[in-house]
């Protein structure tokens, strides 16, 4: 078995910590992300018109388990 790689993914759920070995995880504001689409998704409806496209920066938060930890060789 190589230890070269390692494993990171995005949507952090509870499981990935049950793995072996767990996995790491950017852990994403999806009600924020959700919150924030349905605010623009609102906005056209209203306005009757495509609105232009926007770069909104949200934080994550990066949780590292053991895929990703580099191990003693």
């Amino acid at each position: 078995m190589t230890r070269d790689i390692g494993v990171a993914v995005f949507d952090d759920i509870n499981n990935f910590a049950l793995f072996n070995p767990a996995i790491t995880a950017v852990a994403q504001p999806i009600k924020e992300i959700g919150l924030r689409v349905t605010k623009i998704l609102l906005e056209e409806l209203q306005d009757n018109h495509i609105i232009d496209s926007q770069n909104i920066l949200l934080k994550t938060k990066l949780i590292i388990r053991d895929s990703s930890v580099r191990l003693p060789v």
